[in-house]
């Protein structure tokens, strides 16, 4: 309990430190960089602004019908725990925990190994020297095999870090959920069958001991917060500044490939949708599974629906595997341990005088 309480502060701090980058960005107007930077985003045919610009019945009635939506889920998620919904799969996911760290391991060291192959780092937008390259592949390939997984997690912290003086910083906003990625990496340990321990027992020795490079201020579940709160701040500011702020770049996006992103839905929903309501509606979806994700709102679902928006992107733009691989990883965690601690609903639930959630918080 004391190690929770002592490490609430840093989870709070660095919830503050994103979302203050975020508003600082957003605020600045920065040109958006993640999605539009690898693809072509030249507008083909002008677009009304004003579905971005002023206060209308369509975005405001669309704005409306997230936040009740969302308040929805937070109610939904509640009533779950606090009626034991899905006792069943929780006991599953118990049995699927060992799995989750290995899942990571492999999505971080697969992303490493790719960025070593194509010599860039962190998006294929950077890119870096051969000397960064055999970096990259050394920690890759110690993350893949599994040996030496928590120096190479704080490796992969370190090269982060060292990246602010090869580039700049707002280019490497975009990228900073690696940083508690490597974490959580490093604070849920190894399960009895991984490697490392294995050869511990061929030693003579009754486990693999790195216990000295975890950090005491941080646990497994409030690693998965910062996880969780980290991606939800980063599509919160996606969906703002590159479909809100800057329309012009998804709206490019979307008429240099409109046969595969916006001419299915226009024949599912209808003639109606236009490319400015795709657009707004597109920068919704994503504010509003930000939102989500950060207050800890049906994180499982939301786990689903990440997938299929990653694997969808991934498909359409080749350039994107890279920048998605370790967050297949992301998915398996949310899917197996929940939300993480600071999740709202849990503490609706804590505070009603239900006790214990029965669900992974």
């Amino acid at each position: 309990m004391k190690a929770g309480v002592a490490c609430r502060p840093s989870l709070v701090r660095l919830a503050g430190v994103m979302g203050a980058v975020s508003v600082a960005l957003v605020a600045g107007s920065r040109t958006a960089e993640a999605h539009s930077k690898w693809v072509p985003h030249t507008p083909v045919d002008p677009f009304d602004p004003a579905l971005f610009t002023t206060l209308n019945r369509v975005n405001v009635g669309l704005g409306v019908t997230a936040i009740l939506l969302l308040a929805i889920g937070v109610v939904v998620d509640k009533m779950a725990r606090t009626r034991g919904v899905g006792q069943s799969a929780a006991a599953v996911r118990g049995r699927l925990m060992d799995w989750t760290p290995v899942a990571v391991e492999l999505g971080l060291g697969t992303t490493l190994l790719a960025m070593a192959a194509t010599g860039t780092a962190w998006g294929r937008e950077l890119s870096v020297p051969p000397a960064v390259q055999a970096a990259e592949a050394v920690l890759g390939t110690m993350l893949v095999v599994g040996l030496g997984v928590g120096p190479a997690a704080w490796g992969v912290i370190g090269l982060f870090g060292l990246s602010f003086a090869w580039f700049p910083a707002t280019d490497l906003v975009d990228y900073l959920i690696y940083i508690p990625l490597a974490l959580f990496v490093i604070v849920r340990g190894r399960p009895r069958w991984h490697l490392e321990h294995w050869l511990a027992r061929r030693m003579g020795r009754s486990a693999w001991t790195d216990g000295w490079l975890r950090p005491r201020w941080l646990t497994g579940s409030q690693s998965i917060a910062m996880i969780r709160i980290a991606l939800g701040l980063s599509l919160i500011y996606y969906g703002l500044n590159e479909k809100w702020i800057h329309p012009e770049l998804a709206m490019g996006v979307v008429d240099n490939h409109a046969d595969v992103i916006f001419e299915p839905v226009r024949t599912v929903l209808g003639s109606w949708v236009t490319r400015e309501l795709y657009v707004f509606g597109a920068g919704l979806v994503e504010i509003g599974v930000g939102v989500a994700l950060t207050l800890g709102v049906l994180v499982g679902p939301l786990a689903v629906v990440l997938t299929l928006l990653f694997a969808t992107t991934a498909t359409i733009f080749g350039s994107e595997l890279l920048g998605h691989l370790a967050l297949y990883g992301i998915v398996v965690a949310f899917l197996v341990e929940g939300a993480g601690s600071a999740a709202l609903p849990a503490r609706l639930v804590a505070g009603s005088g239900h006790g214990q959630s029965p669900l992974p918080s």
